[in-house]
Order: C-alpha cells, then structure tokens, then sequence
C-alpha cells in the first residue's frame, strides 16, 4: 500500500506542477495583454500628445501671425497719421503762401496767380454791395478751401494738390519686407 499511496502522491504533485505550469502560462498571457494594452495606451497618448502639440503650435502662430497683422496695421496707421499730418501742413503752409516763397519759378504758377488775382479784384467791382474781400476768404465762407477757386485756371494742379496725393516709395514702408 505504500507504494500505491506513493504513486498517488506523485501523480497528485504532478497534476498539482501542470496545474502550477498552467496558472503560469495563464498568468503569463494576462501580463503580456496587459503589456500590450499599456503599449498601445502609451501609443495612443503619444498621438494625442503630438496632436495637443502640433493643434499648440497652430494656434502659437495663429497668435503670432494675428500679432504681426496687428502690428503691420499699427505701422501703417502711423505712417498715414503722419503722411497727413504732412499733408495738413504743406496744405497750411500753402494756405499761408509760404510754399511759393520757396523760389519755385514756374511760368505756369505764376500764370494762375496772375489770373486769380485779376480775377478776385474784379469780383468786388462787380458786387457792391460786398466789402472788398480776398477770393479766399469768400470761398471760406462757402466751406471752400483757399487756393481751390473755381476761377483758377486747374490745367496744372497746385502745390497743395499734390501734397494730397500719396507717396509710395518702392521697397519702403511698412509693408516692405
């Protein structure tokens, strides 16, 4: 009997070492599905990672782009404040008649201030019930501006009609880069 208890006994440790080798290998896979689940979460949060990244970096020179657009308008804005305030002063200036003292001979200007200042003497005469005023101030009364009379010859535009009109220097400015 002791033999067959030992044979027992050893059969019993068998089936007990497969059903150890077994638990073992299912173990195993368990662990290799989990590595392979964690593997493809890890994948998965690399792609949302370089996703998140790259929708970032987007959105950085959206930023920086809207930044630059703004910053060009700025400059632009600036440079146009200042070409009118440029305007504003030649056209004062030339309002005042300081531009035709700078020595500009030019037949044609001094043609047209010739006829506008015959023109604007006989415009009293004509009206008397008027005081003796001078074309501009009657103009400025209408809302005109002085130098803008309807009786000026307007074959050549004057020195204030050009300062009204935009300078645009190639390779320059704000846009130039």
């Amino acid at each position: 009997m002791d033999m067959a208890r030992r044979d027992q006994i050893i059969a019993a440790k068998e089936k007990l070492h497969q059903y150890k080798l077994a638990a073992e290998e299912v173990e195993e896979r368990k662990k290799a599905q989990a590595r392979r689940q964690e593997a493809q979460a890890e994948e998965v949060a690399q792609a949302k990672a370089t996703l998140v990244y790259h929708q970032n970096k987007a959105k950085l020179e959206a930023e920086r782009e809207k930044a630059r657009k703004e910053a060009r308008a700025k400059e632009e804005e600036e440079y146009l404040r200042q070409h009118n305030k440029t305007v504003k002063q030649v056209l004062s200036q030339t309002a005042k008649g300081e531009m035709n003292d700078s020595g500009v001979d030019d037949e044609d200007e001094e043609s047209e201030e010739v006829e506008s200042s015959q023109e604007g003497s006989e415009a009293p005469s004509q009206n008397p019930d008027k005081k003796d005023e001078s074309p501009g101030e009657d103009l400025r009364e209408k809302g005109g501006k002085e130098g803008n009379s309807p009786l000026r010859n307007s074959s050549h535009p004057t020195a204030a009609e050009w300062a009204c009109k935009p300078v645009v220097h190639v390779g320059t400015g704000p846009r130039a880069a």
